[in-house]
């Protein structure tokens, strides 16, 4: 089931509402300035960030998939992870995600976290992600 797309929307627009005043006062824009299509282009980039940002989750949300579903790769992670093999996680995990690099940062009882370039998702069969079983962090660039 893929994230729906008002509910992505909604959240990245809140967090993205929040930076929007310090931006307009670091550039020294005054809104008196700005035409109707400055906003037209501000929707323009908005949308085309949120479909980055989809597609990017939509291949986390993959990875977690197979993951749950193959023992055969279970198996596999989960002895590359107790040699501590971070890349050899990733690499296994990479073709579930063919657009989006996947960087593996910290696997622990087991816990993984992954980075991509919108987000550092974490999930966990316990509550190994801040205290929970999962965690989604947005707007992280790596």
């Amino acid at each position: 089931m893929a994230v729906p797309m008002r509910w992505m929307a909604h959240l990245l627009c809140v967090l993205g509402l929040g930076l929007l005043p310090n931006t307009l006062r670091a550039q020294g824009v005054g809104l008196d300035k700005e035409k109707a299509q400055d906003v037209m282009r501000a929707g323009s980039n908005g949308v085309a960030g949120i479909d980055a940002a989809l597609a990017e989750l939509n291949e986390f949300r993959a990875i977690a998939s197979a993951m749950s579903r193959d023992a055969v790769l279970a198996q596999r992670v989960l002895d590359l992870a107790r040699r501590g093999d971070k890349a050899g996680i990733a690499a296994a995990l990479q073709p579930f995600a063919p657009r989006t690099k996947v960087t593996v940062s910290r696997v622990v009882d087991f816990t993984i976290e992954m980075k991509g370039s919108w987000f550092i998702l974490c999930w966990s069969n316990t509550n190994g992600c801040s205290g929970r079983g999962f965690l989604f962090m947005a707007g992280i660039a790596t």
